[in-house]
């Protein structure tokens, strides 16, 4: 009788294990539906009209100083002014960087380089420009007193709605605004408006009716890319402040924003 009695609650003990299992099986496969359906349709929605905390994140990543300017030191090569500061796991990167270099802008004792990277994550490549501004004196360069990543495809993060055209020139607008402090230093003051898209160049871009001075193509492990900036547009950066920055407590913030705010009061327009 105890033998029975054991049986059956080993028997219903059993039972019951193997239909938590599947309960945690069957939720987390209902799990993993919903974040990929939820994935599926955010890449769907336009970027448009999306709320972006973009500015936020241009404004972090341009403001992080890598190098004290005053106590800078010089170096026979951008190698070994990286291996100095970084160590040589930091130079095997930098190099592999900067192989793919897009344009470098100088002026005086300046240089800025932007390179395209790119970053595999999500099961897919994400493409990035990467901006690095140096001291140089004569032959020798110090190491990177700033530098940041932008997305060339989408945001920075990672593909999170459809962009088309116009929106890469926003989102580019927003980045530029924020790198002002640093672009100035190789364009005589002056600030550079730049921006990257995909494909071959459009027939025009025009920024509150203004063109750039140049749209330059190129190609990055097989895709066609094209960068464009404009030398002597100090008055976006006036525009853009007017529309979307607020100041608090003595700071600098780019308010919440969406590209189409952007388009709107900048005028945007992409002629393919």
């Amino acid at each position: 009788m105890k033998k029975s009695i054991l049986a059956s609650i080993k028997v219903i003990y059993t039972d019951k294990t193997k239909v938590v299992i599947w309960l945690a099986i069957l939720l987390g496969i209902l799990s993993l539906i919903i974040i990929i359906f939820f994935t599926i349709s955010q890449t769907r929605e336009d970027v448009r009209d999306q709320l972006s905390s973009e500015g936020f994140g241009a404004l972090f990543f341009t403001s992080v100083i890598w190098i004290d300017e005053h106590e800078v030191e010089y170096f026979d090569s951008m190698e070994e002014a990286m291996r100095i500061y970084f160590g040589s796991e930091a130079v095997d990167e930098f190099i592999e960087t900067i192989k793919n270099e897009i344009i470098r802008i100088e002026e005086d004792c300046y240089l800025l380089l932007i390179s395209a990277v790119s970053d595999r994550n999500f099961f897919r490549n994400h493409y990035y420009i990467y901006l690095a501004l140096f001291r140089t004196n004569g032959n020798r360069i110090s190491p990177p007193l700033y530098a940041w990543f932008q997305g060339i495809d989408q945001f920075l993060a990672g593909p999170r709605a459809r962009f088309y055209d116009e929106d890469r020139v926003a989102r580019d607008i927003i980045w530029s605004y924020a790198a002002e402090h640093v672009t100035v230093r190789v364009n005589d003051g002056v600030p550079i408006y730049y921006g990257t898209g995909i494909g071959p160049p459009p027939a025009q871009i025009s920024i509150l009716g203004y063109e750039p001075d140049v749209i330059l193509p190129f190609t990055y492990n097989g895709n066609e890319y094209f960068f464009w900036y404009y030398l002597d547009a100090a008055h976006f950066g006036e525009v853009f402040a007017e529309h979307f920055v607020e100041f608090k407590d003595g700071e600098v913030e780019i308010s919440w924003l969406t590209m189409g705010a952007v388009i709107e009061v900048f005028d945007i327009q992409v002629v393919r």
